[in-house]
């Protein structure tokens, strides 16, 4: 099965399909996120920037914000979709070590929180791409393979 599967292939290929996924998701939320998911968001951000600051794996809380993203896209299937890829990706990668996450997603999560904030769809789904093709990268570099 795809959620338990070590094939390197198949993890970059949830991978990709989160990318189209998540751009959606980013550039949704920037259009119809009100105050209280913008709120929301801001407390996701800042306990993803407290973990790192505690020097605690920011796995969890990095992930959360995706989920919260989501939500504020206001499309219950792109929310759903989103929880089944994350738990696909949290088997492969996580359990096989090869993602770690970086403190420096916090800052990133915060850029896109930022778009939201802005209502500007093409930033926060320019800067999820962005966000996402760096951990794809990351996850390349960790096994040594190319796609």
């Amino acid at each position: 099965s795809i959620t338990q599967s070590t094939d390197l292939k198949a993890l970059t290929d949830i991978l990709y399909a989160r990318l189209a996924l998540e751009r959606e998701t980013a550039s949704l939320a920037a259009a119809h996120a009100d105050d209280s998911d913008i709120d929301e968001l801001r407390w996701s951000v800042n306990q993803h920037k407290h973990s790192v600051s505690l020097g605690n794996s920011s796995g969890g809380t990095g992930l959360d914000f995706h989920l919260v993203l989501a939500r504020a896209s206001k499309n219950q299937a792109m929310y759903t979709a989103l929880i089944y890829q994350q738990r696909c990706i949290e088997w492969n990668a996580q359990s096989e070590g090869i993602l770690e996450y970086s403190a420096t997603y916090a800052d990133i999560h915060e850029e896109i929180l930022h778009a939201v904030c802005l209502h500007d769809s093409g930033l926060a789904s320019h800067l999820t791409e962005c966000h996402l093709m760096e951990i794809i990268h990351e996850i390349q570099k960790n096994t040594g393979s190319v796609s």
